[in-house]
C-alpha cells in the first residue's frame, strides 16, 4: 500500500473500531510514518538507502542486515508458509545452499501466525497502562502497517533474492478489461540472483501497491509442476485488509475476545450472501482509484459515515521531535516481537551475522 491507504483507511478503520478521531489521527499517522522515516532501521544508529547498491558482496553483511531489520519486519512480514508450500518449486527447500534452503518461508503471506502475533502484541501493549499513551497508539498505527501490508506483498519476501521474487509474463488489466504486456518497471540486466533489484517487489513496481491493480504473474518460487501464475484483484485485497483492521483494532479495543484473521474471499464475492451490498461499493471505490493518490475521493464517498481528515503531513524533525522519537521506540517494540516470534528470519539473519 502506499500513503493515502495507510493514512486515510487506516484512520477510517480505527474510528470505526471505536477510537476517538484524534487518537486515529495518531495510529493513522503512524502507520504511514512507516514508510516516512528516513530509512532508519529502528535500530540505534544507521540508515540505509538503496539507490546504488546492485549486489550483495562479501563486505556488506551490515548492510543486509538493516534491511533484514526492516523490510521483513515492517513491509513484508513473513507468514503463512504451510499455506503455500505445496505450491513451492520442490527444488528451493532442498538447496544445498543456506540462502536458498532458508529463503521460502520468507514469503509474505496473510492470514498467518505472524499477523495473529502482531495484532495480540499491539494490543498487550495497548492495555499496558505503564507505557506513554502516544506511544501505545503509535505502535497500533505500525501494526496497521504491517497488518495492510500483507495483503499488498503477499506472494513476495523482504530479501533480495530473484528465485523468491523474480516475475515473468507480466500482464495488467487496463480499463477495457484486457490483459496487456506490463513493461518490467526494473530491468534484470546486469543484476545477479542477488541484486537488490529482486528485493520485495521491486521487478514489479508500485503495480501490487496500486488500489485498482489487476494483474497476473509468473512467480519464480511457483513449482513448475504446477501453476505458476497468479493473479491478483488489488480492490478485493485492499477490501479485506481493511477490514481486518478494523476488526484487529475492536480486539486491541477490547470489543472482541479473539482476533480472526481469516480473509473469506468467495463468500465476500458471492451475489447471493449479505455482504455483497456491502462490499461491492468498496470494490468500486478501489477500482475507480487507478492510483493511490486519487483514493480519497472515492473512499469517503463509500464510507459515508466518517468525515475526511486532514491530509497527512509527515512528523517535522524540528518541531515533533517526542513524537517522533516515540514512534521509533514503539517500532523498536514491534520489531523485537517479530524476530522473536519468526524462527525462519532469524535463521536468515544469522547468515550475515
Amino acid at each position: 500500500m502506499e500513503k493515502n491507504f495507510h493514512y486515510h483507511v487506516t484512520y477510517t478503520a480505527a474510528v470505526q473500531a471505536g477510537f476517538s478521531t484524534d487518537d486515529a489521527l495518531v495510529i493513522a499517522r503512524a502507520a504511514q510514518y512507516v514508510d516516512d522515516c528516513d530509512g532508519e532501521t529502528v535500530q540505534e544508529n544507521g540508515t540505509i538507502f538503496l539507490s546504488n547498491i546492485l549486489d550483495i558482496l562479501p563486505g556488506w553483511n551490515d548492510e543486509i542486515q538493516a534491511i533484514l531489520n526492516i523490510w521483513p519486519v515492517f513491509h513484508f512480514l513473513p507468514g503463512n508458509f504451510t499455506a503455500i508450500s505445496a505450491d513451492v518449486n520442490p527444488q528451493l527447500p532442498v538447496s544445498p545452499k543456506p540462502r536458498l534452503r532458508l529463503a521460502p518461508p520468507l514469503i509474505c503471506g496473510t492470514e498467518s501466525r505472524m499477523t495473529r502475533a502482531i495484532v495480540e502484541g499491539a494490543g498487550q501493549y495497548y492495555q499496558n497502562q505503564s507505557e506513554d499513551y502516544t506511544k501505545r497508539l503509535q505502535r497500533i498505527g505500525i501494526t496497521m502497517h504491517v497488518l495492510a501490508d500483507t495483503f499488498a506483498h503477499q506472494g513476495f519476501a523482504g530479501i533480495p533474492l530473484s528465485l523468491v521474487n523474480e516475475v515473468t509474463h507480466v500482464r495488467q488489466a487496463t480499463s477495457d478489461s484486457d490483459l496487456h504486456t506490463k513493461p518490467y518497471i526494473y530491468s534484470p540486466a546486469g543484476f545477479t540472483s542477488s541484486s537488490f533489484g529482486y528485493l520485495g517487489h521491486g521487478r514489479l513496481g508500485h503495480l501490487p501497491d496500486q488500489p485498482g491493480g489487476t494483474f497476473v504473474y509468473e512467480a519464480a518460487w511457483r513449482n513448475p509442476a504446477g501453476d505458476r501464475f497468479i493473479s491478483r484483484y488489488n480492490p478485493l485485497e485492499f477490501y479485506c485488509a481493511y477490514r481486518q483492521m478494523k476488526e484487529s483494532m475492536e480486539f486491541i479495543l477490547g470489543k472482541s475476545s479473539g482476533f480472526d484473521n481469516a480473509a473469506n474471499r468467495g463468500l465476500l464475492l458471492d451475489h447471493t450472501k449479505d455482504e455483497w451490498p456491502k462490499v461491492l461499493p468498496f470494490l468500486e471505490a478501489f477500482e475507480r482509484a487507478g492510483s493511490d493518490q486519487d483514493l480519497p475521493d472515492p473512499w469517503y464517498a463509500a464510507v459515508k459515515t466518517v468525515q475526511r481528515p486532514r491530509d497527512y503531513t509527515p512528523y517535522d524533525p524540528r518541531e515533533e521531535l517526542p513524537l517522533r522519537e516515540s514512534f521509533l521506540a514503539a517500532a523498536r517494540g514491534h520489531r523485537t516481537l517479530v524476530v522473536g516470534s519468526c524462527k525462519p528470519l532469524r535463521d536468515y539473519q544469522e547468515l550475515f551475522s
